[in-house]
């Protein structure tokens, strides 16, 4: 089992690094920092990155591309391509990237300083207008998957030639910050010359730290820019994205020596990796969770009292310890014990007690024997975990009835299922609480709950006032139960010896490159 203190373990030539309980969705170190003296640096370095793509909709290299899926693997290549406004941190805090300042001056306004002196890789200047071309085409577009946060961006102009401000139907704007400018999923900002040839799918060309060149089915392939701004930046010559499933297949990869770098593995691969020689496994929590998203609506957990039994029904410490070895640390509350707005002293209310469940359930109605239809992603860790919550049920007096699916958000749509075991991330609230998705998929509303979340998320607020509006929306989120949290998802990693600074890993997107360098 990982442990929780700052430390390095080895095992042999096995590094394993595990972090404290950070406030962010991140793994250790700083973006671009500084080398040990003793490393050799590679500048013609090849990175080989196992990742899935092909079977999740293929890639895509415009961020406004119709073609544009829910696969979050061409994360990784668009933030390089076309840079990012925000640089993510460990602190969450973000550093200065091709913006140098950002503000919210209300819960619908975002205002950006854009970096002065910067060119694309050709040649043409980024500017205010750039940007305000790329984003109006993106709010004029049909680019799917923008996210909550993406939906309710509605306008931008030019303030200045370095300025531009952002504006939003909703009050997400602090969010925005702290979330989509930091990546160029889709708020890429492409050179307009290039953008003017209609062929950025094809030829893409940003203003990013690498540059594209070239796909074949089954590998991306992206090269260091030569031109790019930060001159001290840490860069490989190449990295290549090769196609590679999820699951075993990357981990064989890894261990044969075909790709030096893996994200997408199950965590019951964490012993394997540790034992293998020139590898280094990386394990951290993340804001994001694993939770049991019932349906509120109709069913066994229309009723409140049915839905709260599940709060402690659910042994969150064997699931950690059979399903997620030991990579994910329990937690009862809708947001993740690393993050700075966690109730303590609320989350301790909430236990393991498998009588006071059954009490609930009586109290709800809810006869011995009831079934209970549960919808399980037929993957790793899902339906590990889906093993360990069935005898949990049955241990309350519930018949659980599982269906695993390759077709999560289809399936969740057509049988709307009494519950269904999904992963969550605060950045994904609105979508939880509001309307019909795959999130929320018998489309509960609750006026209380959508007012309190939506508390959260106004900038103006002072640091008291926000803290408490957070406290309020754990409170009421905890009452009504529509989630149950279950445990942290840990973001893992797994990599050659020779690859360095892997410093974040964002949950769901994977390993950030920025500054990742490898060694001779």
């Amino acid at each position: 089992m990982f442990c929780t203190n700052r430390s390095r373990i080895r095992r042999g030539t096995v590094t394993v690094l595990v972090l404290t309980l950070m406030a962010s969705a991140l793994s250790t170190g700083v973006a671009g920092a500084s080398r040990p003296a003793a490393d050799k640096v590679d500048k013609a370095a090849v990175l080989r990155f196992g990742v899935p793509f092909e079977d999740q909709g293929g890639p895509f290299f415009d961020p406004n591309s119709p073609k544009a899926t829910a696969n979050p693997t061409p994360r990784l290549w668009l933030d390089l391509i076309y840079g990012t406004m925000i640089v993510e941190t460990t602190d969450g805090k973000g550093a200065p990237g091709l913006a140098t300042a950002w503000t919210a001056p209300d819960a619908q306004t975002v205002e950006l300083t854009l970096r002065d002196g910067v060119k694309f890789s050709d040649g043409t200047p980024f500017n205010a207008d750039a940007v305000v071309a790329a984003w109006t085409a993106l709010i004029n577009g049909n680019r799917p998957n923008k996210g909550t946060n993406g939906q309710s961006f509605v306008g931008v102009e030019k303030i200045a030639d370095n300025k531009v401000r952002m504006k939003f139907n909703a009050p997400v704007a602090q969010n925005f910050i702290n979330t989509d400018l930091k990546s160029a999923n889709y708020l890429g900002v492409p050179s307009p010359a290039a953008a003017a040839k209609g062929n950025l799918d094809s030829a893409p060309l940003g203003a990013g730290p690498y540059l594209f060149d070239g796909y074949n089915t089954g590998k991306v392939v992206l090269k260091r820019n030569p031109d790019y701004y930060d001159k001290k930046l840490k860069t490989v010559g190449e990295i290549d994205y090769i196609d590679t499933p999820i699951g075993p297949p990357a981990v064989s990869a890894l261990q044969a020596g075909t790709v030096d770098l893996i994200w997408s593995f199950p965590p019951d691969a964490v012993q394997t990796l540790q034992s293998s020689p020139g590898i280094e496994v990386y394990s951290a929590p993340s804001p994001r969770q694993f939770q049991l998203s019932l349906c509120p609506t109709q069913g066994v957990f229309a009723n409140q009292k049915a839905r709260q039994a599940m709060q402690y029904a659910i042994d969150r410490d064997a699931i950690n310890e059979a399903a997620l070895s030991g990579t994910g640390a329990p937690g009862t509350l809708i947001l993740a014990s690393n993050n700075p707005f966690y109730d303590k002293k609320l989350a301790k209310t909430v236990k393991y007690d498998p009588k006071k469940a059954k009490a609930l359930l009586k109290e709800a109605g809810v006869a011995e024997g009831t079934k209970v239809t549960m919808l399980v992603p037929a993957q790793p860790p899902y339906d590990a975990m889906a093993d360990v919550i069935q005898p949990q049920l049955e241990a309350v007096g519930l018949a659980p009835e599982i269906t695993k699916t390759t077709s999560y958000a289809t399936d969740a749509a057509r049988l709307k299922p009494d519950m269904a075991t999904v992963s969550l991330d605060p950045n994904l609230f609105n979508l939880v609480f509001k309307g019909e998705n795959p999130l929320n998929f018998c489309a509960w509303n609750d006026p209380a709950v959508i007012a309190a979340m939506e508390a959260t998320q106004d900038p103006t607020k002072s640091e008291a006032d926000l803290k408490q509006a957070w406290a309020d929306f754990q409170k009421i989120a905890l009452e009504q139960s529509a989630n149950i949290a279950t445990n942290a998802q840990g973001v893992l990693a797994a990599y050659s010896d020779k690859v360095k600074n892997m410093t974040i890993v964002n949950a769901p997107y994977g390993p950030q490159l920025y500054g990742v360098y490898m060694t001779k």
